[in-house]
């Protein structure tokens, strides 16, 4: 199973967390061997692939991405990453944006987004691939990657006008609302409920701890909010949803037990196992066989 890290771009990339640097640069130089993992970012990202391939996938969604493409994932989502090395090594530009940055481009573009939101922007967060760039698009990424390689408060300003121009960009393609969403979803990253988390994190090996972070609240906050809204300890209705899915997947599927316990978010089959057996009685591969000669049990 792939290892679930947790992004934290002034960690990541050894940057200091000062108020005038809320956009953050990264180039990925170290991708040159087939490599599984997972994260979960603490900020809205915006990247470019500069060379080599990987595959992204969010929820049931995957998408391979090689040079020339861009993508948008937002804060919080559970992202699965497979570098493909072929022949040449994974390299890319990535940002990650703070809110402050993120209001500061939505004021800057109030004037062209007003237009296009026509109707209602769904704030659903999903996974964009831009996998059809637009020359000019490119042009824009390879400027910003020239200042990569650097740092002064002057490059950061000059950073923030060519994001500035990227946007006008991307806006005036097909994948405009998309890009109005993730920028309002960036904007407006007030807590999210606990509910919403809870929803997107339930089936990935997010710890309560990792839950409490994404949400915003420290742990005994969202320990005592959870209670409140479920009537139990996140741990026990966690622990709970997960082991009636893998039955469910048990009963109606032919995955394999490795497979299920992926899928419910376990870290380790045999943690899975062990789990399992205590709620149901039975080991995943005696109630797949159980169900199977008394389907109506």
């Amino acid at each position: 199973m792939p290892i679930l890290s947790y992004v934290y771009p002034e960690e990541f990339m050894g940057l200091d967390s000062s108020p005038g640097k809320n956009i953050c640069l990264m180039r990925f130089t170290k991708a040159t061997i087939q490599e599984n993992y997972s994260f979960c970012p603490t900020q809205h990202i915006l990247g470019y692939v500069i060379s080599g391939k990987k595959r992204l996938t969010i929820g049931k969604k995957s998408e391979d991405v090689t040079a020339g493409h861009y993508f948008l994932i937002c804060k919080g989502q559970y992202v699965q990453s497979e570098f493909l090395c072929e022949e040449e090594p994974y390299q890319s530009l990535t940002f990650f944006f703070t809110r402050d940055i993120a209001e500061y481009l939505t004021n800057v573009l109030q004037e062209i987004l007003e237009p296009l939101i026509t109707g209602k922007i769904s704030l659903k967060r999903k996974l964009i691939i831009v996998n059809q760039p637009d020359p000019d698009i490119v042009a824009s990424f390879e400027a910003l990657n020239k200042f990569s390689h650097k740092d002064s408060a002057y490059l950061r300003r000059v950073t923030k006008l060519r994001l500035v121009e990227l946007f006008y960009l991307l806006l005036g393609t097909v994948y405009k609302k998309d890009v109005i969403a993730y920028l309002l979803d960036a904007a407006h990253n007030d807590v999210p409920s606990i509910s919403l988390t809870v929803e997107e994190q339930l089936y990935n090996p997010v710890s309560v701890e990792k839950l409490a972070e994404l949400s915003g609240r420290s742990l005994s906050c969202f320990k005592k909010e959870f209670q409140h809204i479920y009537g139990m300890s996140p741990h026990r209705w966690l622990r709970t949803k997960r082991l009636e899915h893998a039955a469910w997947l048990l009963s109606t599927t032919t995955r394999l037990v490795e497979e299920v316990a992926d899928a419910c978010g376990f870290a380790s089959t045999t943690h899975f196992t062990r789990a399992f057996k205590e709620k149901f009685g039975l080991s995943p591969r005696d109630y797949r066989t159980k169900q199977i000669e008394f389907p109506t049990l």
